[in-house]
């Protein structure tokens, strides 16, 4: 179950993001982690990944509740 594994709730963030890139939790995600650093076009998924890995465990779980 992804709430309990970390790769698999980093992986839901993701793709969330990317399938949604102009939703209000997306923006509030890429805000959060990249202020206005993340180009998706660009920067794929490298860079948000970078940064939901090296996220605490409190923000990446808000995180994850805020895509699901």
């Amino acid at each position: 179950m992804p709430e309990n594994d970390r790769d698999g709730r980093i992986e839901a963030i993701l793709d969330f993001v990317h399938q949604h890139p102009q939703s209000l939790a997306a923006r509030t995600i890429v805000r959060r982690l990249a202020g206005g650093e993340y180009l998706p076009e660009v920067d794929g998924v490298g860079l948000l990944a970078e940064k939901l890995a090296a996220a605490d465990e409190e923000t990446l779980t808000g995180f994850y509740y805020l895509v699901k």
